[in-house]
């Protein structure tokens, strides 16, 4: 499984990111063991819960870029709540945003490596980001490439290209 460091718009800290794609499911993992965050008191893994605007606090993202142009947003939080969104084109999202009819990803919480484990279904893509948002005084955003002059996960410029194994 390929790894990824995802490196601070601001600052010098970073994270783990992997990711494999096998049978029309996406397996991830995030891992902040050398982060900061590891030193910090976070909740405890919950239900998996379906719930908007997880990027306001910590939460860990992935985008899917499909060979029609299309995309896909998908957000993961330390206590289990996720959503999934699909855009036609850069932020331009499709009525209605949430996929509709998705399984629940299976989301693991390893406490003593300090990493989430997700699996969950996905078209095949062409093109991928891996991208954090971690809650410190402010919020800090952390991606395997970030453009120059803002940090956006949504652009489409800085998907790093899937090459399946």
């Amino acid at each position: 499984m390929p790894t990824y460091s995802l490196v601070a718009f601001k600052g010098e800290d970073s994270l783990k990111g992997s990711i494999e794609y096998s049978h029309g499911e996406v397996h991830l993992i995030y891992d902040w063991q050398d982060h900061p965050l590891s030193k910090e008191e976070t909740p405890a893994l919950g239900e998996s819960i379906r719930k908007v605007g997880l990027w306001e606090d910590t939460c860990f993202e992935a985008f899917f870029l499909q060979e029609n142009g299309e995309y896909q947003e998908w957000n993961f939080s330390l206590t289990g709540a996720w959503n999934a969104f699909q855009f036609l084109s850069y932020r331009k999202a499709r009525d209605p945003w949430e996929i509709p009819s998705l399984n629940p990803p299976q989301i693991l919480r390893e406490r003593e490596k300090e990493r989430l484990v997700i699996t969950f279904e996905s078209l095949p893509f062409k093109a991928f980001q891996l991208s954090a948002v971690i809650a410190n005084k402010e919020l800090e955003y952390y991606a395997i490439s970030h453009p120059q002059s803002k940090a956006d996960f949504h652009s489409l410029d800085h998907f790093t290209p899937w090459s399946p194994q």
